[in-house]
């Protein structure tokens, strides 16, 4: 169900009742921005968005808490590279076949629960694929909220029940495409469209709250409303709206949108929000927006690759180092020396070259190569959210 108008702005004052202390200035600045969004309750839960836990919780208590510290509130794991699909955008493409073992990857859950990380999130390649993902997600405790990222392969009403047993809360499947010839060209594969559906109504009926992530086309965007439509049909809770990066398979390819078209999507943002025709849309160039929250890999966010490189995020392919031979604390500290604060606009949107020029067949890049490129690139200025959060 939906939550707009004055159901809304009357959920977010219970939501950041006393106990959550902002400052002021931060608090109608984010009162503004609330204009924007839209809540959406799920049973006895409200979400605000698939990067915030559920409320109430645990582990959106922990999201608030870590509000403004230099602590990875979200850290998506890649549990393998596996993967029987073709897409043209696979941020996975160029990454080693190596996997991170059962236990190494239960040390490493703990070591970021305790360190106030608020949400998991597991991808891949295919993360079904590999077969023990119902035991790594009940690794994580109440402290955290969990999300798996799926093309839809291999998700079926068996696997549902397993892992809503093993305590996930999201499932975000990837639709490209609401014709079903263009999306099982874009994904490489024939059935894939029939595979996501499928695997939408198969989420939607075990309760999970049910996500459509989608990397829009310059072709698409003039379509982007009969996108958000079909979904709505679907009754997906939520859409994620990605930019190509060119990271991955396009590491080497001219994709970026213009200023002009991140505008567009930005408007999609608004638009869709405001009104009841539409899921809870989630656009990555207006939260990554100066205005907005900004680009936080590497401060609040963090991505785990599946051979254990710590990166700071899943389209970042720079590496800090790799969780089998050092220490969080460690990596985490060399990483917060070149980001030590939001940036107004994606890092691979402002230094892809840098690192394309770097490439060599392998990702992501050394820790040697990795500190070289941060630091002859400039971080920009801080975003508006931050500034007014810690003012």
């Amino acid at each position: 169900m939906q939550l707009t108008g004055i159901r809304k702005y009357l959920t977010f004052l219970k939501m950041y009742r006393l106990r959550y202390r902002f400052p002021l200035p931060f608090l109608l600045y984010a009162s503004r921005l609330a204009r924007y969004e839209k809540l959406v309750k799920i049973k006895d839960k409200i979400v605000f968005s698939s990067f915030v836990p559920p409320y109430p919780s645990k582990a959106f208590d922990r999201f608030i808490a870590s509000a403004g510290k230099k602590i990875p509130t979200s850290v998506y794991i890649s549990v393998t590279n596996k993967c029987r699909y073709d897409c043209w955008h696979c941020s996975s493409r160029y990454r080693t076949d190596k996997e991170l073992t059962t236990e190494e990857i239960t040390k490493m859950i703990k070591d970021f629960q305790d360190m106030g990380v608020s949400v998991f999130g597991f991808t891949g390649g295919e993360p079904l694929l590999r077969q023990d993902i119902p035991e790594i997600i009940r690794l994580v405790d109440d402290r955290s909220s969990t999300v798996l990222f799926t093309s839809g392969d291999a998700f079926t009403a068996e696997k549902a029940k397993e892992l809503k047993g093993a305590g996930l809360f999201s499932v975000v499947v990837s639709l490209d495409h609401f014709k079903e010839e263009m999306h099982d060209f874009l994904r490489g594969r024939k059935g894939a469209f029939e595979t996501a559906v499928d695997a939408i109504e198969i989420s939607k009926k075990h309760g999970f709250y049910t996500v459509i992530s989608m990397v829009v086309t310059k072709q698409l965007l003039d379509s982007i409303f009969d996108f958000l439509g079909f979904a709505e049909k679907m009754k997906v809770d939520e859409v994620r709206i990605l930019e190509p990066v060119p990271c991955g398979r396009l590491i080497k390819e001219k994709i970026m949108l213009s200023d002009e078209d991140r505008e567009k999507l930005i408007d999609v943002h608004k638009i869709a929000n405001r009104s009841s025709k539409y899921p809870r849309v989630s656009v990555f160039p207006y939260i990554e927006s100066k205005h907005m929250i900004g680009c936080t890999a590497g401060i609040d966010h963090l991505y785990i690759d599946a051979a254990g490189n710590v990166c700071p995020c899943d389209f970042t392919p720079l590496s800090f180092g790799n969780i089998k031979t050092e220490s969080i604390k460690t990596i985490l500290e060399r990483m917060h020396t070149y980001f030590d604060r939001p940036r107004e606009k994606c890092f691979m949107a402002e230094h892809y070259q840098e690192i394309a020029k770097e490439f060599d067949d392998k990702l992501p890049l050394s820790v040697e190569k990795s500190i070289e490129i941060c630091r002859r690139c400039k971080p920009s200025g801080s975003t508006d959210f931050y500034k007014k959060l810690l003012s």
